[in-house]
C-alpha cells in the first residue's frame, strides 16, 4: 500500500499509522495467495526481524478465542487483534474523521493485487477510511496518476533483484523515485541508510535494519506500508538452456539469455541445473 503523504488525509502520520494497524494481512494473503505468502514485514522475511517477533507487534498481532496473542496466526479460529482495530479506529476519529473520510484508491490489473486489494477496501471502510476503488487501465496509468498524487492510495507490487536488502532502500524508502513520489523521509531511517553503505560488517549492518525496522514498526510507519510478500513458481522444460534460478523472477521473464535446445538431455539438464530433477 502506497500513501499519498502530501496532501490530506494521509499527511497526518496517525492516518498512515491507522491504515498500518488496521489491515488485516493474513486475510489478505489467505484470499490472494493462499499457501504462497508471509507477512508484510518492511524488510526481506526474516532479516530485520524474525517471523515469531513480527506476529508480537501491533498491526500483526492475531488471538484466539481468549483473546491470546497467537505464535502462530494459522491455526483454527486465530483472527487479528481486536485492539489494532480499535486503536486504528481511534486514530482516524482523532484525526478530525470521527464520521469517517472519503478517498479514492487505484489499484493494477494484477489478479494477486486487485484480489488483495478488494478485501482491503473492505477493512478500511471498518476503520473509518472509504475507499473508492479505481482499476488502472494500463499503459502506465497507475504511475502516471501516483506521480501526480490523483489518488490518495495506490495499491502495487515489486520484486527485489538482491537478497541483501539495501535493494528494499533503493526501491522504497530513497527520494526521487516512483515508488516515493513525494520525498517521504524519516530521520532515523535516513540516518542509518546512510550508515550501512559503508558498514562492511554483515552483523553491524544487520543491526541497522534492525533499529530502521523498530522506528516503522514502532513510530512513524511512512508511505509505503506492505502487506505480504509471495513467492511464484513455475514450471519448465529441461531443453529451455541457460536457465539458472533467481533470486528475482523477472530476470528470467526477460527471456532474451535462454534458448531452446531441442537436442538437449535429460541427464545433460540435470548436471548443468541441478534443481531440475
Amino acid at each position: 500500500i502506497y500513501l499519498r503523504v502530501n496532501q490530506p488525509p494521509f499527511d497526518d502520520p496517525n492516518m498512515r499509522r491507522a491504515v498500518f494497524l488496521g489491515i488485516d494481512r493474513k486475510a489478505a494473503m489467505e484470499v490472494a495467495v493462499p499457501g504462497f505468502a508471509e507477512l508484510g514485514s518492511f524488510f526481506m522475511p526474516g532479516y530485520a526481524i524474525d517471523l515469531k517477533d513480527l506476529v508480537q507487534k501491533p498491526g500483526f498481532r492475531y488471538v484466539d478465542d481468549n483473546g491470546s496473542v497467537l505464535d502462530n496466526i494459522f491455526v483454527d479460529g486465530a483472527r487479528k487483534d481486536p485492539r489494532d482495530i480499535a486503536e486504528a479506529k481511534r486514530l482516524v476519529s482523532e484525526a478530525g474523521y470521527p464520521e469517517g473520510v472519503s478517498v479514492t484508491l487505484m489499484t493494477v490489473k494484477s489478479k494477486v493485487i486487485r484480489t488483495a486489494t478488494e478485501l482491503l477496501v473492505e477493512q478500511l471502510r471498518e476503520i473509518g477510511i472509504n475507499a473508492e476503488m479505481i482499476v488502472a487501465t494500463g499503459g502506465g496509468q497507475d504511475v502516471t496518476d501516483k506521480l501526480a498524487g490523483k489518488h490518495a492510495i495506490h495499491t502495487g507490487g515489486g520484486g527485489l533483484s538482491l537478497r541483501e536488502s539495501e535493494g528494499m532502500l533503493d526501491i522504497f524508502f530513497d527520494v526521487n523515485i516512483t515508488r516515493n513520489p513525494f520525498d517521504w523521509v524519516n530521520p532515523t531511517v535516513s540516518k542509518l541508510m546512510a550508515s550501512q553503505r559503508s558498514e562492511l560488517d554483515p552483523d553491524k549492518r544487520r543491526g541497522m535494519y534492525r533499529d530502521m525496522a523498530q522506528s516503522l514498526y514502532d513510530g512513524e510507519t511512512g508511505h509505503h506500508l506492505p502487506v505480504f510478500w509471495y513467492t511464484r513458481s513455475a514450471a519448465l522444460d529441461y531443453r529451455i538452456a541457460n536457465v539458472h534460478r533467481h533470486f528475482n523472477y523477472h530476470t528470467v521473464l526477460k527471456r532474451d539469455h535462454i534458448w531452446f535446445d531441442p537436442d538437449m538431455k535429460v541427464e545433460d539438464a540435470i548436471r548443468l541445473r541441478p534443481e531440475v530433477n
